[in-house]
């Protein structure tokens, strides 16, 4: 939980986590919780979840604590898995549209500015689809491969972040760090039939908390769906031209 949002929930605490029937059901000796949420003054919705926990003492209720949890990250992965599933399974769109929404979704998930889908073929990275308001980078924008945080992921063959890349000492001094001033990343393979066809990578100029397993493994299973999607579209667009 960040500081900003955990003061927010203690100062909050005796208002929002106090419902007027449960405190009344701790008192009387049970253990009951609720979830709920709250729209902060910038705008950011938080999601928390709220026990009571009974205070007794030889047998005797004295009062009750109210143990507020933000929940907010979890909430919102189970956001993004949804809408992978609602996106692989909509057929109104183009893959195109879809790729940008999930990529979207993903930013939100992760709190970071760009992300990019890219095509590697031999030493050259081609961005394919960019999400940002503000990316440096755009689609069919072309780097040599060694200029990329994505030839560090490619080389370690799995998921690979940093969350401070000036004080990282696998990363500073890279050229896209001297390039882009990039202090956060997260990026995976993507492959199509076993085979690399490219990257997808998450990063912001500015740091941020460090990745935990959780975005480690979502990052992938993301990556996994994504190389999923591209063979389907290669096998389609494939058998069309074959229709011809």
């Amino acid at each position: 939980m960040s500081p900003s949002v955990s003061s927010t929930l203690v100062a909050l605490g005796a208002t929002v986590g106090l419902r007027g029937d449960l405190p009344v059901l701790a008192l009387a000796g049970q253990e009951v919780s609720y979830e709920d949420s709250l729209v902060l003054q910038d705008g950011r919705q938080i999601y928390f979840k709220v026990h009571y926990l009974p205070d007794v003492v030889e047998d005797e209720v004295m009062g009750f604590y109210a143990i507020i949890q933000d929940v907010s990250e979890y909430r919102s992965m189970i956001q993004l898995l949804r809408d992978v599933h609602t996106g692989v399974n909509r057929t109104d769109i183009g893959v195109s549209e879809i790729v940008d929404m999930l990529l979207r979704d993903a930013l939100s998930y992760l709190r970071l500015d760009i992300a990019l889908v890219s095509q590697v073929e031999g030493e050259r990275y081609t961005v394919r689809w960019a999400a940002s308001d503000n990316a440096p980078v755009g689609a069919g924008d072309s780097f040599a491969l060694g200029d990329t945080y994505c030839r560090l992921t490619l080389d370690a063959d799995d998921v690979f972040h940093t969350h401070r890349a000036g004080q990282d000492e696998r990363v500073k001094g890279h050229p896209c760090y001297e390039n882009f001033q990039l202090e956060t990343y997260i990026g995976a393979p993507l492959r199509i039939q076993g085979k690399v066809w490219g990257t997808l990578n998450f990063s912001s100029p500015a740091p941020t908390r460090p990745f935990n397993r959780q975005d480690l493994e979502l990052i992938g299973l993301f990556a996994e769906w994504l190389g999923h999607e591209l063979a389907r579209e290669a096998d389609l667009q494939a058998l069309e031209a074959a229709q011809l």
